[in-house]
C-alpha cells in the first residue's frame, strides 16, 4: 500500500492526491466521510441520500433526524427532515443476509 504524505493549506484544507482519488472513485462534487477512531482515520466514498419529495441531494449528515433509528429485519431506519422542503421520510440502510449493502428511501407520511 503507497504512503501519500500531504501538506495541510489555509482553512485546514487538504489536496487529494491523484492516488487516493483513484483508490476512492471519487470525483469533484462527491462527498467524503472522515471517520476517527483511537488515533487512526478512516476515509470512504459517502452514500449520498436524494430527498424523495424535492430531489434535495446531500449526505445523511446534511438531513436532520427526526427521531431515533429503529432497527426493521437487517435494516436500520432513520426518520429525516430535508433541509430544502422541511418534508419528512425514512431511510432504510443495512446488509442483506446474502452480503449485499442495500440502501433506500421511502415518502414519509403527510
Amino acid at each position: 500500500m503507497p504512503r501519500i504524505t500531504t501538506k495541510i493549506g489555509k482553512g485546514y484544507r487538504v489536496t487529494l492526491p491523484e492516488a487516493a482519488r483513484e483508490a476512492l472513485g471519487v470525483r469533484v462534487g462527491d462527498y467524503l466521510t472522515w471517520i476517527v477512531e483511537e488515533g487512526t482515520v478512516e476515509v470512504a466514498k459517502a452514500a449520498v441520500i436524494k430527498c424523495p419529495h424535492c430531489g434535495f441531494e446531500a449526505p445523511l449528515e446534511g438531513f436532520r433526524l427526526v427521531r431515533k433509528p429503529w432497527r426493521f429485519r437487517f435494516y436500520t431506519v432513520r426518520r429525516l427532515q430535508c433541509p430544502n422542503c422541511r418534508k419528512v421520510f425514512n431511510y432504510y440502510s443495512g446488509k442483506a443476509p446474502s452480503g449485499k449493502v442495500v440502501e433506500y428511501v421511502t415518502k414519509g407520511r403527510a
